[in-house]
Parts: structure tokens; sequence; C-alpha cells
């Protein structure tokens, strides 16, 4: 079951990438994008082709399609990444999914090379696909079911059922469009590989009503009023020996989030563990931008007498935090014992106070319960570990780069991928243990994940690769020939 679910998973992968790097302008057929389109996704083509270095890969593609099935129609898609064929499309120019303001329908959008090769390609892919000309349209029909047009421009595929709706979509003039909106000129500043804009002002109101219900309970509505306004952007981008995901949020009200006057100090990655460290999270911290009189505000009325006095205590003590805080996980048995270490920019002498009270209020010893607090007059460490030392060491490997950031975190994905792959050996059959090695092969390849806030409103999470002299989506594509020809 596993070995079929792999193979269908591997197939369907190498055959979306034919699909959309063999397809490889006229700007203006991106006018056929709505002006008020709540999602867009955006695919460069060009760059896909170039990074992934395809050209080159074109007969190993081939082969391996080949080798999937009997299936006609994948044989003849082998046979025309042999050739020179581009299916009459324009690669050179981005293609496009979105959705329609009512989110009732979806589209795709390509640009048209030649729009007689197309519709000749298509028709000889299967017996199903046919294709009516009309109002200079080539309209296109599988099993007598409307699918979408084909212009001398556009190739514009959708789930709408009528044809108006493609027409006027069609004839959309540049003024109209969504790249001549604020959202699309925000999409288009903030591009990668592959991008996805979601516009909430754009979303349906009833939406909004609908949510609004479900968190009435929890959040008051008003306080997020500004999510309606908001644009959020994600792209990847594909580099050599690392993959990004890159987040960018427009109008977000200044006067409800606000960074620390300070970005990470790389002084307290010295206090880190030397050893077997798996993974990290770092923030910079002030008392203007901690929230803490919210905190205290929202939480006070719920102590009394002696717990009141040690609740003052406690955010007497927040209030004079300002600096890097760090939380770490290291230790060579994840599973079953994680070391952890808490790293505070907070005096020792004033946690040792408030540990003292806390003994003598609610008898609580936590020496007695394996952890351990050090430090000094900057800094105190609270650890479960037990041979952990706090004393400058060697410097964090990737301190450099957590240094231009407001929240920073690292993870190791050996450990992660061994701790998996043990235990799904343990029950796996001969045909299931061939297919999990394949697997594991594939993961091998990563080597940490990397996330980064280094403004308000911009944030990346990275998946470095221990190749480092390929680009990241020719590792990957190179993986994913290789996986079906395991089959």
């Amino acid at each position: 079951m596993i070995n079929k679910l792999w193979k269908h998973v591997s197939m369907l992968g190498l055959v979306c990438m034919v699909v959309m790097m063999a397809s490889c302008s006229r700007s203006e057929y991106k006018n056929a994008i709505p002006a008020d389109a709540p999602v867009v996704m955006e695919l460069d083509v060009k760059d896909v082709i170039k990074k992934s270095d395809f050209l080159a890969h074109k007969g190993e593609i081939a082969d391996a399609i080949e080798s999937i099935d009997d299936d006609p129609a994948l044989q003849q898609i082998a046979e025309m990444l042999r050739g020179t064929d581009d299916f009459g499309l324009d690669f050179f120019s981005p293609m496009y999914v979105y959705v329609l303001p009512s989110l009732d329908d979806g589209c795709f959008l390509a640009s048209v090379r030649n729009r007689s090769e197309f519709v000749e390609k298509m028709t000889s892919l299967s017996n199903l696909v046919k294709f009516k000309e009309s109002d200079g349209i080539s309209w296109l029909y599988v099993e007598d079911a409307l699918l979408g047009a084909v212009t001398k421009r556009h190739l514009l595929i959708g789930s709408a059922n009528d044809k108006d709706v493609y027409r006027d979509l069609l004839e959309q003039s540049g003024d109209e469009c969504f790249f001549a909106s604020e959202a699309g000129k925000f999409m288009d500043s903030n591009a990668g590989d592959l991008t996805l804009s979601v516009n909430m002002d754009a979303m349906p109101r009833e939406i909004f009503r609908m949510i609004e219900r479900k968190i009435d309970d929890i959040v008051d509505p008003e306080s997020i009023e500004w999510v309606k306004k908001c644009q959020v952007i994600c792209n990847l981008e594909f580099s050599v020996g690392e993959i990004a995901l890159n987040a960018f949020v427009s109008n977000i009200p200044e006067d409800q989030f606000t960074m620390p006057s300070k970005k990470i100090s790389e002084e307290v990655f010295n206090y880190l563990p030397t050893n077997d460290l798996i993974g990290l999270i770092a923030m910079a911290i002030d008392p203007q931008t901690s929230n803490v009189d919210l905190l205290k505000e929202t939480l006070e009325k719920e102590f009394r007498g002696e717990e009141r006095v040690m609740f003052d205590k406690i955010f007497d003590i927040l209030e004079d935090v300002n600096g890097t805080g760090v939380v770490s996980v290291s230790g060579n048995d994840i599973e079953n014992n994680p070391e952890l270490l808490c790293l505070l920019p907070i005096a020792k002498e004033n946690v040792a106070s408030l540990v003292y009270d806390m003994n003598n209020m609610w008898g609580v010893d936590i020496q007695e319960l394996g952890v351990n607090i050090d430090g000094d007059d900057n800094y105190t460490s609270i650890t479960n570990a037990p041979d952990y030392n706090f004393a400058p060491s060697a410097k964090f490997e990737y301190s450099s780069s957590a240094k231009t950031a407001y929240v920073y975190a690292y993870l190791d994905i050996d450990p992660f991928v061994d701790m998996a792959f043990d235990e799904m050996m343990r029950h796996a059959s001969y045909a299931e243990r061939k297919t999990y090695e394949k697997i594991k092969e594939m993961l091998d390849e990563a080597d940490y994940m990397e996330l980064k806030v280094e403004e308000m409103a911009e944030a990346s999470l990275a998946l470095v690769l221990k190749s480092d002299n390929k680009n990241s989506l020719e590792v990957l594509l190179e993986l994913l020939i290789n996986a079906v020809n395991n089959l």
C-alpha cells in the first residue's frame, strides 16, 4: 500500500514539473486577472526552467515518464519532451492561477505563442479534448463540458461553465486588471519563483462575519478589524543550497504593532550548549514592545492575597527585561530526554529571589525537580541539563545570521529524520522498508531550517541543503527523477 502510494506521489510530482516547465511575451495577457481577485498565484516559468537546468535534464525526465506506465498520453508527453515542442505556449512569461471575486470559480492563465499549434497538440493528446471556434476565440471542451478559452494571447482555463465569464475576463483593459491595483503592485514588488497573494480587502464580507461569530468568545472582533484590510504575500525562492519561503504583509497598523528598539544580541549565543544542539528560538525583548502592561492588566484580577504579592513581583522583574532571550533544545536523546535551556536577559539575583519566595509560599524546590539556575548580572540560565555550565563558550555557528533579526529560530533536521525513520522501520514490511529508504534519501539532503523576522511585516523560513554547489530546484528535480526511476 505504502509503496503504491509513493509511486503515485512520485509520478504526480514529476508530471506536474513537466507540465509547468514544458510550457516555455506579451504582458497584456495578464489583463485577464481582475483587479479585485482575492487570491492570485504566479509561477515564474522562465526562472524555474533556468534554475532547475530543465533543458539539460529533459532526456532523463522523458525516460522516467516512460518507465512509469504504458499509458499512451504519458508516452506522448515523453516523446514531446525529447523534441523541441513548447505546446504553442510562451515559456518566457509567468503563469497564473487565481480566484474570481465571488470565490465560486478559479482560473489558470498562460501566455500563448501560437494558438493553432497549441490546439493541435492538445487535440492529439486525447480524443476527449475538442475546440469550437467563434468570435475569434477557440473554446476548449473536455467531454462536452466547457473548460476555457484560447486566443492569440491567452490560454484561460477555469471552473466557470459560462462563456460570458471568460469573455469578460479576456476583454478587460490594463486599467481594470490586478497588476494595476495596489495589491498587484505589492505582489509584483515581492515576487519570487512561486508567489501567492491573498488580499483580505477583496474577500467577501460574509467570510469575516462568519469568522467573527466563531471568535467572539475569545477575541474582541474590533481588535482585529485591521486584518480585513491587509494583504499577505508568500513566495518561494530557490537558490544555491537553499529553499526560502518569504512572507510580507501590507497595511499593518503601527499603533498596534511595534518592534523592539534593538535586534538580537550575538552575546547571548556564547552561553549555549557546545554539543548536540538541536534547535533554538531567540527573541529581542524590551519593555516598550513586550506588552507587559497589557498582560498584567489582563491577568491581575485573577490573583488575591499572597498570590497577588508574588504576581506583582514577577511583573516587576518582567518590566525590566531588556535584551535577547533564548530557549534551546539539545542532547542526543530528544525523544526521551531532551535537555532544555532558557536564557533570560535578567540578573541572576532577581530570579533567585523570586525562586526563594516561590519555595516559601508553595513549597516548590526546583532543584529537586532537576532544574538548575545560574547566571550573572546580565543573564540567567534555567535548565534541566545536568552537565550544563554557565560560561562563555564557542560561538553559535549561525549567530551572525541571527543578529540581523528580531526573532530567530534554528532547527537541525537530521535528528528528527533519524527518529522518524527508526520508528517507521520498526514496524515496516519489506516493501515498505524499500520505500522508506528512498524517502530518507531525499530527506537526507536537508541540513537545517532557519526562521528570521527582520522587519515588522516580513519573515523568512529557509530550508538549507547539504548540497551547496547546485541550485536547490535542480537538486529537487534530480531527486524526483531518481525516485521515479527506482519505483
